[in-house]
């Protein structure tokens, strides 16, 4: 089986840059008014509306000035590069299942692992807590990875994960 390594669209990416660009000046402007009319509700609201959607442009424009591979599927495993807190390369040996999630109208790929702890002990105390905040809102599983700024089909790429995950899972039984 060949490697498949999906990239980002960078149109779909240029949209997120315009929404951060929105969502961070908004921010800003909620903060200046609550400080010019001297409104500690404003001030907090647009001081962590600032920080949170200020460090998201960031990220945002980072990803859009220097593109990445989104998803890389190999016969070792899976190496997500989705968000942020993404969590690198997964071992399909790590892997105990892979299904698709719905959070709202967003789908996600979501793994459950066999060794949660494993995993964890690799990765910084920020990536951490969001995989396992993560858990508890997508059916348990550790690892949620985002294609939405893709043109890939989803179902698709699952499908595809399965077949590596089971070809694995044989030649390693």
């Amino acid at each position: 089986m060949e490697d498949m390594v999906i990239k980002q669209n960078q149109n779909k990416q240029f949209k997120l840059v315009l929404l951060g660009l929105v969502m961070a000046a908004i921010s800003v402007f909620v903060l200046i008014m609550g400080v010019n009319e001297s409104d500690i509700r404003f001030t907090i609201i647009g001081g962590i509306g600032t920080m949170f959607f200020g460090a998201c442009f960031a990220i945002i424009i980072r990803r859009f000035l220097k593109p990445t591979d989104i998803l890389i599927v190999d016969r070792n495993g899976i190496t997500d590069h989705s968000t942020a807190t993404s969590v690198g390369f997964i071992s399909w040996e790590d892997i105990k299942d892979i299904f698709i999630t719905r959070c709202l109208s967003q789908r996600s790929i979501s793994i459950k692992l066999k060794n949660t702890s494993k995993l964890l002990s690799h990765m910084t105390l920020t990536r951490s807590i969001y995989n396992r905040l993560n858990a508890r809102v997508s059916s348990g599983a550790q690892i949620s990875i985002t294609l939405q700024s893709t043109d890939v089909d989803i179902n698709e790429i699952v499908k595809m994960m399965l077949e590596r995950l089971e070809a694995f899972r044989s030649t390693h039984s």
